[in-house]
Order: C-alpha cells, then structure tokens, then sequence
C-alpha cells in the first residue's frame, strides 16, 4: 500500500504543473532582487527543449514584455532576467526564502540549469536602449553561450 501511494505521489509531481508539450515560464519568486544595482528577476522554463533557438529567443521576449514592459525597464538603470530550467529535483524557491537573510545573494549554485537570460545594461551612445539576450547551450555539463543577440529600442 505504502509502495502504491509513494509510485502515485511521484506519477503526480510528473504530470502535473508543466508537464504537456508547451513551453511553460513560470515565476520562481515574484520578489525582485536589487544586486550591485542591478533588478534582478527570476523564471522557470520547463519543455523548450524542442524548440529552435530563434523560437526560444522569439518567445522569451514576448513573455518578459507581456508582464515587465520593456518601456518600464528602461526606466530603471540595470536589469536581468534569467530563466532557469524547470527540475523536479532542484528547490529554487528554498533558495530564494533562504536568500532573505543572507547579505549578498546569487544563484551560481544553478549556473548549470540556466537556459536563458535577457539583460538591460542602459543605453548606448545614441539613446538607444539595449538588451541582450542570451541563450546558453544546454547539451554540455556547463553551459556556453548558443546565441547572443542584441537588440536596440529608440
């Protein structure tokens, strides 16, 4: 009986939340984090593994501007999002309640499930506004970088 209940608790953490064939981004925490003045925010990305790059890049985009406009971030100075993958073993809302009561905080301990990460370092010399986006190559134990695009907005 026991051995039933642990088989179906586990059948459920596996088909529930994210599980279908769509890319599913989710907050981690909706806290936003202040770093050496940087906004720092964070996702889970879980299925995007079937995706090309320039879908991922395409898709992670439109998210960030449907909830964090990017006319709202250019008011700010500095801004990272990053996107982690979604992994039923890995507890990063932990990480964020534990970051409460540190005095610096990171997430370099899951350096190896980030997929993505869209920054906003300011404007350029002509008044543009530029973001980078990031997709890392997930097919090695550590990360590189697959694609880098910059993109300005007047």
């Amino acid at each position: 009986m026991k051995k039933t209940v642990i088989i179906l608790c586990v059948l459920a953490l596996i088909i529930g939340g994210c599980n279908n064939k769509e890319i599913c981004i989710k907050p981690i925490n909706n806290a936003n984090y202040q770093i050496d003045n940087i906004e720092h925010q964070y996702y889970t990305i879980a299925n995007c593994e079937h995706i090309t790059q320039d879908t991922l890049y395409r898709l992670l985009n439109t998210y960030l501007n449907s909830i964090y406009p990017y006319e709202k971030i250019i008011e700010k100075s500095l801004f990272s999002a990053h996107f982690y993958k979604k992994s039923l073993f890995t507890n990063y809302e932990k990480r964020f309640h534990n970051a409460r009561y540190e005095t610096t905080f990171d997430m370099c301990e899951f350096y190896d499930n980030l997929v993505a990460e869209i920054r906003y370092l300011g404007k350029d010399n002509n008044d543009y506004a530029v973001f980078h986006t990031i997709l890392y190559n997930q097919s090695t134990c550590e990360p590189s970088i697959a694609l880098w695009k910059k993109d300005t907005i007047k």
